[in-house]
């Protein structure tokens, strides 16, 4: 039967199998040597407890140079955030992955929570991928806006909503932030791919005279990759979000295939 069925049993050189084996897997992280090298290192039994931070406290942390990653979910994060965050929420699967594709490993973040204690969680994924957490903003976003701080939002339309708009004769700029596999699966006729891991090496690409509307395959990628452009002085950002390029396929709307 395995000879019959394995695929792998059909190779004739052990090079063949190699390059079968990874052709699936997606772009080695940025930080993946930094992370090789903690685990060559001494074991690390704790990975500390991050400090609560008074907004004030944060905003002078920001200026020394630490990111704000704002671990809520997007539409919270779309709804109000500080200046500068990026969005990547804790409740969705590879949360501190996404994190460490955009943020190199040096610098030290701290985190904005929906709730007491999830700020712990998070900043405990966030450090299991060798990342350097200072601390939270204690009191979350609550704390933040009583003090009357400003905030910044993201606009956020469905497939649908960006369908529309397209046909509006909108001037908008459709960027796909998925992987090279997906893009070429199907996307959005006329849209510029960029994955959202390469967004900030490539920012040059993307258009500054015109709405920029991020879109992947579920509004998670997309709305980190709007969270970017927002933070580097892009000021027309448009998150598509609850669906992606799949959802606007399903109802109807165009798509081409190939790279």
């Amino acid at each position: 039967f395995e000879l019959e069925h394995n695929r792998a049993l059909g190779f004739t050189t052990e090079a063949e199998f190699v390059a079968d084996a990874i052709a699936s897997l997606g772009d080695r992280p940025p930080n993946a040597e930094h992370v090789v090298a903690l685990n060559r290192g001494s074991l690390i039994e704790e990975l500390g407890t991050p400090t609560p931070l008074s907004p004030r406290a944060v905003e002078v942390a920001i200026a020394d140079g630490a990111i704000l990653v704002d671990a809520r979910t997007t539409d919270q994060f779309d709804e109000a955030h500080i200046p500068g965050a990026i969005s990547a929420s804790a409740y969705d699967t590879g949360f501190a992955t996404k994190v460490a594709q955009v943020v190199p490993s040096e610098v030290e973040l701290i985190v904005v929570a929906a709730s007491d204690g999830y700020e712990l969680e998070a900043a405990d994924l966030l450090a299991s991928v060798g990342l350097r957490v200072r601390g939270f903003l204690a009191g979350g976003m609550t704390a933040w806006r009583s003090e009357n701080r400003p905030v910044k939002r993201v606009e956020r339309i469905d497939p649908d909503g960006l369908a529309d708009r397209l046909a509006a004769a909108d001037e908008i700029a459709v960027l796909d932030v998925r992987d090279a596999s997906e893009f070429a699966a199907g996307h959005i006729p006329g849209s510029l791919h960029i994955p959202y891991a390469g967004l900030l090496e490539r920012l040059a690409e993307v258009p500054r005279d015109t709405s920029v509307a991020t879109v992947c395959s579920g509004g998670k990628r997309s709305g980190l990759a709007a969270s970017l452009l927002q933070r580097e002085g892009f000021d027309r950002v448009i998150h598509v979000a609850d669906g992606g390029v799949g959802t606007w396929e399903r109802r109807g709307h165009p798509v081409e295939s190939g790279s």
